[in-house]
């Protein structure tokens, strides 16, 4: 787990540059980082994540630590932002995006709680936000801090720390990616054109009951192609999104149509002509000549 510690130097030399105003625990908790840190979230065992998640909100399942006494801790902080670490070293103005969200005196009955963010929150839903949790014992001393995630509210997407990815110098622009699909029989080939500025791309599918996004992987960008089983007929979406978030895409097919317009078309069954050969014609024209000198013998006759 990574102790944010770039991000909180920088955040140090922004309050007094800056004139940043934090919380008090925050600024203490910033003050104090560079000691050791006995009690906490335990890197790799005690881990936050994503209970759910809405195009409103967002809710952390944590679970329940104790401090150096044994007791359960019942304060907890958010501290969330909407720029990446080194986005916010490059230029430290940023860390006044920065928010926080306390959490106290919780009820804490289980092994694990939760921690609600919403729109009320200062979220923007089209932003990707940046998330820990930062535990605070009786004596208001706040503790080592969670695993990070990441998280968009507007398409229900979140990752782990390492999916969230770092900032390059350039930035991955997908609609440059010229991005294109085959199918054989159930199975789909995606394809594109590496783009520069990003190491990997996720794709993600939309799940057209839930009207969400699920991920269907990280691949590298240069692999240049992606196969997948296609488990429906209609509509798929396929989101593109390189590992730095500068610009995605969604690339949309549709199975149904495309499988109807390969199937061989059936021609319809054609009416036999009669034809009658010159021998019939002939006889027929006979034999009308024939009954029409009977009909007028007879008729004389009469």
């Amino acid at each position: 787990m990574k102790k944010l510690v770039s991000f909180v130097l920088w955040c140090t030399f922004a309050l007094t540059l800056f004139g940043i105003s934090f919380s008090d625990s925050i600024l203490d908790y910033l003050n104090t980082i560079w000691d050791d840190i006995l009690f906490g979230y335990r890197p790799n065992i005690d881990e936050i994540s994503v209970k759910t998640i809405t195009s409103n909100s967002i809710t952390i399942n944590s679970p329940v630590l104790k401090d150096e006494f044994g007791d359960k801790i019942t304060d907890y902080t958010l501290l969330y932002w909407p720029k990446t670490l080194n986005q916010l070293i490059e230029d430290p103005a940023l860390i006044s995006l920065t928010r926080e969200k306390n959490f106290t005196n919780l009820n804490l009955t289980s092994s694990h709680f939760t921690m609600e963010l919403t729109v009320t929150d200062n979220l923007d839903p089209n932003i990707i936000y940046y998330l820990v949790s930062i535990p605070k014992d009786s004596a208001n001393t706040l503790w080592e801090v969670s695993n990070e995630l990441c998280f968009r509210l507007k398409d229900r997407l979140y990752w782990t720390w390492d999916e969230c990815g770092s900032v390059h110098a350039a930035w991955a622009d997908m609609r440059l990616a010229n991005i294109s699909h085959t199918i054989d029989g159930n199975k789909v080939t995606l394809s594109w054109i590496a783009v520069n500025g990003s190491n990997t791309v996720d794709l993600f599918l939309r799940d057209d009951k839930e009207e969400t996004f699920n991920k269907l992987t990280t691949i590298n960008m240069s692999a240049e192609s992606y196969t997948f089983t296609l488990t429906r007929d209609w509509e798929y979406i396929v989101k593109f999104i390189p590992n730095n978030w500068w610009t995605e895409v969604n690339y949309t097919f549709n199975y149904l149509a495309e499988k109807k317009a390969d199937e061989p078309t059936i021609p319809k069954p054609i009416k036999p002509v009669v034809v009658w050969p010159k021998e019939n014609i002939l006889a027929v024209i006979i034999w009308t000549i024939l009954l029409y000198l009977v009909y007028k013998i007879v008729r004389r006759k009469a």
